[in-house]
């Protein structure tokens, strides 16, 4: 028997006690495919953590939504129950009905799909998920008309799912043009891999670690598509090269370190024995973009800057965006018209979406990332998405 579309609230005093509500400020997050091994692990994130924003709202007028579903409705409903005994203002919402989920939703986070089990090609894999992902598009397409700039309200759809190059395109073409701009692909999990992985490194040469080191990492999310860009490390507010410490392009630390970086998933299926992929650590990584999309439809932050997958073409799939600033610019100059999505250092307004795209970062690749990596990331990463645009 399948489970009825029921809410769950944690406190029945605070969650229909919302002040006045000409003034008060809600936020509807819903996670696709919370039941599963990243979705589980997200759900824990935003409802004790999510739970800090509202803390902090100046406001104290404003509320958080958080609203599960999933296929698996044995996963769900234990997983609903369970987060519901946690003390905090975060209302919990558990329903079998997808269309349900997403409705009047501000923030929607997509971790559903199959992850590659043994003797799964990556083209069984796609095809399963872009199936699921397709359908999923259908029922935001008839629930949620991402209104924002009449109705003064805002949604956002963020993308886990896997293979996340060739995934974003199966949804970005799926759904209406209403989203273009406002749907992204998360791949914040290479970021936070490249810090963690270069800090031992930059430890033992300076013996400072008053800060984890930023590098970022544009591009894809799989393979060569990932471009760390160590020419461009932030730490202690101070921006190196690693090139330079080390001594040259050709060093084998950064090879390596480089390779780390792209192929850090299969350090984690190897530890466990084939038997499952990243999904602790990727949580992680979605919860860190989820937080700041939060606080920017709380109006708690005016942007949200960060590195995201994102199209940078209109719904035709060939010109630029043209109320993106620098959007012309990545795909003309940097990316010689062959890209319609990359992962790029964005700036997110709640009602406009995506507003600019800052070319620093790709502007000032240093030789042997402009020489050596990018042409690679281009080349396997245009595979990805045509791939993705003909489902």
């Amino acid at each position: 028997m399948p489970v009825p579309a029921i809410e769950i609230i944690d406190n029945p005093s605070v969650a229909h006690n919302d002040g006045d509500s000409r003034n008060a400020t809600r936020v509807k997050v819903s996670v696709v495919g919370a039941g599963g091994g990243i979705g589980q692990s997200l759900s824990l994130l935003l409802k004790v953590n999510l739970n800090n924003l509202l803390a902090n709202d100046p406001s104290a007028n404003a509320s958080i939504e958080l609203s599960l579903f999933d296929v698996n409705l044995e996963n769900l409903k234990g997983v609903t129950a369970d987060l519901s005994h946690i003390n905090n203002k975060i209302r919990l919402q558990v329903t079998d009905n997808l269309a349900e989920n997403v409705k009047d939703s501000n923030l929607i986070i997509i971790a559903a799909g199959v992850p590659r089990k043994p003797g799964m090609t990556r083209d069984d894999l796609f095809n399963i998920n872009a199936g699921i992902i397709k359908n999923i598009a259908t029922d935001i397409n008839n629930a949620n008309a991402c209104n924002s700039q009449n109705s003064g309200n805002s949604s956002f759809i963020l993308l886990i799912s896997n293979p996340l190059n060739s995934l974003l395109p199966v949804l970005q073409n799926s759904l209406n043009e209403n989203w273009i701009g406002k749907c992204f692909g998360i791949t914040e999990l290479d970021l936070v891999r490249a810090s963690t992985f270069l800090e031992p490194l930059l430890q033992s040469n300076s013996g400072n670690n008053a800060e984890m080191p930023y590098i970022p990492v544009i591009g894809g999310h799989s393979g060569d598509t990932i471009l760390p860009v160590f020419s461009q490390i932030t730490a202690n507010n101070f921006t190196s090269s690693l090139y330079d410490l080390v001594r040259g392009p050709d060093s084998q630390i950064i090879r390596k370190l480089i390779n780390r970086v792209q192929y850090g998933g299969d350090e984690i299926v190897e530890a466990k024995n084939g038997k499952g992929s990243a999904t602790l650590s990727m949580a992680y990584s979605a919860y860190r973009i989820a937080e700041q999309f939060t606080a920017l439809l709380l109006n708690q932050v005016k942007t949200v800057e960060s590195i995201l997958y994102t199209t940078i073409v209109g719904k035709d799939f060939e010109t630029p965006l043209s109320t993106v600033e620098g959007a012309a610019e990545l795909h003309d100059q940097y990316l010689e018209r062959r890209l319609k999505f990359f992962a790029t250092a964005c700036t997110v307004e709640k009602l406009s979406g995506l507003t600019k795209i800052d070319n620093k970062i790709i502007g000032n690749l240093n030789a042997f990332e402009k020489d050596n990596l990018l042409p690679t990331c281009i080349d396997s990463l245009q595979i990805n998405i045509e791939k993705g645009l003909s489902f």
